[in-house]
């Protein structure tokens, strides 16, 4: 599955009384938020929370900038890239909730009917 920066805009566009903020609890209350992880309790293969910072800080970088280039995240090696560099055959993450949800549409499961009041992507 893919992930870009459009389709994280385009949720946020949809749903207007959620906005992109700065992240400025995540930059500036660092000791806060690392104690409040480390509260979370019973979570098997937690990973570290430098790592978990590390990666956060690449991840929401482009949003805490305003950058609303298109940019494709590539897990493997943890970062941004330019999308339009990119061949793009991979439907993206709205595209294949959409498929999903218009296949159970069209093919409910045994005693459901078809639920038209579901909300669109």
């Amino acid at each position: 599955m893919k992930v870009t920066t459009p389709d994280i805009y385009e949720i946020f566009r949809q749903h207007p009384a959620r906005e992109v903020g700065a992240f400025d609890e995540f930059y500036n209350r660092r000791t806060d938020v690392e104690y409040a992880y480390n509260r979370l309790a019973g979570i098997e293969g937690k990973p570290d929370f430098a790592d978990v910072c590390a990666y956060l800080n690449k991840f929401v970088e482009p949003f805490a900038k305003r950058d609303e280039t298109p940019k494709l995240w590539n897990s493997n090696k943890l970062e941004w890239e330019n999308a339009l560099q990119n061949n793009l055959e991979k439907p993206s993450v709205i595209a294949e909730i959409r498929a999903e949800r218009e296949a159970q549409r069209n093919n409910p499961p045994p005693g459901k009917s078809k639920n038209k009041a579901e909300p669109e992507l």
